[in-house]
């Protein structure tokens, strides 16, 4: 089952506790408020500070003090604006307050005009950036409580495949490792036993990516979604502006190494960043997935569905056939395939679909599948399928999308989708 946040069905007054603590004056509460969110805050007045970052700190410590402790910034959080933009409104605000201070203070010699300072004039101009320095904050923190946990439960090896194989060629450029280089590496049985446990990464990340949302928005699917949904949004907006300066993004809260704003393309690395956690974003890579596709198509048939419930139902009808094709290849160019073994084969790859840790990926699995159905199909024969003419067009769109499928099988894809009707 797939981990979820708590459903929506809770009071509300839990969706905005830590919010509603620091209103009424919990001292922990607030402490916990800073820690969680000024590493956001601190990143997006580096980049809209510019050339003053020598007093970013002591703006952080005056936003703490007079905002948050003297004006009770919390209660008057409006819950219909939302957290995220209350919080940059706000912050935003208190900086052009320091600045105008400044002015008054220094003769005018510091002006919103001038060309460090003019964007904080114009009304929401770096909201993006704002925006990016959130996202940035809400994968590190989801991240960096998948890994504690997984330290924590004595999981290491799943934290390591996911950093090997995920998280450090999107946030450190460098190739992906090898499933066959992470097996021998953390001592899995095979390279896909390895890929299933970075699929239980993705899955915490998922659950930890909603927890962190949730937070700040409220504990109900909708609000998440619609919030995850923003972030997508304003990193597609940040994503076309030009890029800013690399900041020097390093904080006590986390170190810069763990940071996606460290490059020129952050909104790019945060948005793939968050597609980690999608339920469909592949495990395999497309040279992967057609190594292994060709290695069952070309293997004997006991050994591609090594299956004991497979074995036993095609040696029983082994016996009566007066001849078989040596391996799946074979079976799906066959104009007249036997239909017992094509559902035998289907019936293996479904149960393939259904496992929560499949032999060989799902994707090549979803492969054979339909190839079972469509040589059925070219054949003449319906009885493999129940499928309507729709639903089969919709997943043979999926499966000629699949850059790695062989061109035999492809052909017979595309002469089924022939046949049926739109």
């Amino acid at each position: 089952m797939e981990p979820h946040p708590p459903s929506s069905d809770e009071t509300s007054a839990t969706q905005w506790s830590l919010i509603d603590a620091v209103a009424a004056g919990d001292r922990a509460a607030l402490n916990t408020f800073v820690e969680r969110y000024l590493p956001a805050f601190r990143n997006y007045l580096i980049r809209v500070l510019r050339g003053d970052r020598d007093d970013l700190d002591d703006l952080l410590q005056q936003f703490v003090q007079e905002k948050l402790l003297e004006q009770n910034l919390a209660a008057q959080v409006n819950r219909e604006v939302g957290f995220r933009r209350f919080v940059y409104r706000s912050l935003k605000n208190f900086v052009i307050d320091h600045f105008r201070t400044r002015q008054r203070r220094e003769g005018g010699k510091i002006s919103l005009d001038d060309e460090h300072h003019e964007h904080l004039a114009v009304e929401d101009s770096d909201a993006d950036v704002f925006d990016l320095a959130w996202a940035d904050y809400v994968l590190r923190e989801a991240l960096q409580r998948v890994r504690r946990e997984c330290l924590t439960k004595d999981q290491h090896r799943i934290w390591n495949i996911f950093e090997s194989r995920l998280l450090r060629p999107l946030r450190d450029n460098v190739p992906p490792a090898s499933y066959e280089d992470l097996q021998r590496q953390y001592d899995f049985d095979s390279p896909v036993q390895a890929a299933n446990a970075l699929e239980t990464a993705k899955r915490k990340l998922r659950l930890h990516l909603q927890t962190v949302i949730a937070e700040y928005t409220g504990r109900d699917s909708a609000s998440i979604d619609s919030e995850l949904g923003s972030l997508r949004n304003a990193l597609a907006h940040a994503g076309t502006r030009p890029a800013a300066a690399t900041p020097d993004i390093s904080s006590d809260h986390f170190s810069a190494e763990e940071s996606f704003l460290g490059s020129s393309d952050a909104a790019r690395r945060l948005t793939q960043a968050l597609d980690l956690a999608q339920f469909d974003s592949p495990l395999w890579l497309p040279d992967e997935s057609a190594e292994i596709l060709r290695d069952e198509l070309q293997s004997r048939l006991e050994a591609a569905c090594d299956d004991a419930d497979f074995l036993r139902s095609f040696r029983e009808k082994a016996r009566s056939a007066d001849s078989l094709p040596p391996n799946l290849s074979t079976l799906f160019s066959m104009d007249s395939p036997p239909l017992w073994l094509l559902e035998l084969v289907k019936r293996w790859s479904k149960s393939l679909l259904r496992s929560t840790q499949p032999p060989i990926p799902k994707e090549v699995a979803y492969v054979l599948h339909y190839a079972c159905i469509c040589s059925g199909i070219r054949a003449g024969s319906r009885s493999v399928t129940r499928s309507s003419d729709t639903d089969l067009l919709n997943s043979l769109k999926l499966l000629l999308s699949y850059s790695w499928i062989e061109s035999e099988l492809r052909t017979l894809f595309e002469q089924t989708q022939s046949q049926l009707n739109p």
